[in-house]
């Protein structure tokens, strides 16, 4: 899917050098316009989750300049927990930019992607959404950033929002040559709430560690979700039954009053539905030159 880097004649290698040191000027600026810029205090996002102090390094397969490998390989991960997904929240969204104050200015840049918000009903009409290791890509205009989840995610759901903690591993890989631009590790408090009909808005406190795993800097950035296809439940892809996995994890909750007493025939996914997983497979594929990060 990622091509690498030709190597056909001396011009074109002189060309690739200027494109990468023109990637590492920009990135070196944003990066101190983010240091410079004010963070405004978060603490209903703080309020019962704290960021980490340090994390564990990153290993030398994420090193700048490095080929970015994500090899078509078998996918272990399986789902084991859910999450509740609030009704306004259920369906399929996009976010297209996202919005960071830079030295007191709004600052807009490009993060287009689609994800899927619930897969699965109970018999109470409650909706649910797996929590598992699946690796988001988003489209950063010129480059690619993989989102690598850690594992660890909290959530809380009421009427009116939806708070979450994750931690990921970041790369930013260049579309063209297919080499790491940057990679960090990241943090996230995030508090989702509707706005309209078929429309969110997202705050969230964000904590940047660099590859070391030293914390550089915290920051506020805000995210408008769009609502493009609504809810309909996902029963089986890649060979999960999402109907049974729902079912065992409430009967090994406690709360088998949930379990829908029969459980429907699998349904066709919708070609959107299809799309956003199908991605996410590749994307999740085990990757051979990457390390699990613990």
């Amino acid at each position: 899917m990622i091509m690498g880097v030709s190597h056909q004649h001396s011009g074109h290698q002189r060309q690739m050098k200027a494109y990468n040191r023109s990637w590492k000027a920009v990135l070196v600026t944003l990066s101190i316009l983010i240091v410079a810029s004010p963070v405004m205090p978060a603490e209903p996002l703080q309020a019962t989750v704290e960021f980490s102090r340090d994390l564990p390094p990153l290993g030398d397969e994420y090193k700048e300049g490095e080929q970015f490998k994500i090899d078509a390989a078998k996918n272990d991960s399986k789902v084991q927990k859910w999450r509740r997904v609030p009704k306004w929240m259920a369906g399929i969204w996009h976010t297209e930019r996202t919005i960071r104050k830079v030295m007191g200015i709004p600052v807009s840049y490009q993060t287009r992607a689609n994800f899927i918000s619930g897969y699965q009903s109970d018999a109470k009409g409650h909706i649910w959404h797996p929590i598992n290791s699946k690796v988001t890509r988003v489209d950063a205009n010129l480059y690619y950033e993989y989102q690598i989840p850690q594992g660890d995610q909290v959530f809380t759901v009421d009427k009116s929002s939806s708070t979450r903690f994750t931690r990921s591993t970041r790369v930013r890989v260049a579309k063209k040559s297919g080499r790491i631009l940057l990679s960090f590790q990241q943090e996230d408090i995030a508090v989702t709430q509707p706005v309209d009909e078929g429309n969110c808005e997202v705050n969230a406190r964000c904590c940047v560690f660099d590859k070391k795993g030293k914390k550089i800097i915290e920051q506020d950035i805000v995210v408008y979700q769009q609502k493009i296809e609504e809810f309909k439940p996902i029963d089986e892809f890649a060979g999960e039954n999402f109907g049974k996995g729902l079912a065992d994890y409430l009967i090994a909750e406690g709360k088998p009053d949930l379990v829908p007493q029969t459980l429907p025939e699998p349904g066709k996914l919708t070609d959107l539905q299809l799309e956003i997983l199908t991605q996410e497979e590749k994307n999740s594929a085990l990757m051979e030159t990457i390390k699990s990060v613990h």
